[in-house]
């Protein structure tokens, strides 16, 4: 792949979970250092009614560079808009990943 396509700064955000003091686990994400530059094509998207209230959802596939330890527990921040990560790939011989996400309400 031409490195000139990965034309996205995007934040690695990684969750974390501690417990509080009664006991209970307190989820949250932690920005990771340094960003990374990927690409980012829509797949598609949708919108769905739940409580009603309407909301959409869109699915997005990431290309990145080899991220080590990158798992679906981790989530990708772009533009403002946060992308839960679905399925992430293992790293190709070309040195490339590709990563499907989702967000919603964008």
């Amino acid at each position: 792949m031409n490195p000139g396509l990965l034309d996205r700064l995007i934040t690695v955000q990684a969750l974390t979970e501690t417990r509080d003091a009664a006991g209970g686990v307190v989820s949250s994400y932690t920005s990771l250092e340094p960003q990374i530059y990927a690409r980012r094509v829509d797949r598609g998207g949708r919108e769905f009614r739940t409580s009603s209230a309407l909301n959409a959802e869109v699915t997005s596939i990431f290309t990145i560079r080899s991220y080590t330890g990158l798992t679906s527990k981790h989530r990708f921040v772009d533009g403002g808009i946060t992308y839960d990560l679905v399925y992430v790939q293992q790293p190709q011989r070309s040195g490339m990943q590709e990563v499907q996400a989702r967000a919603i309400n964008p």
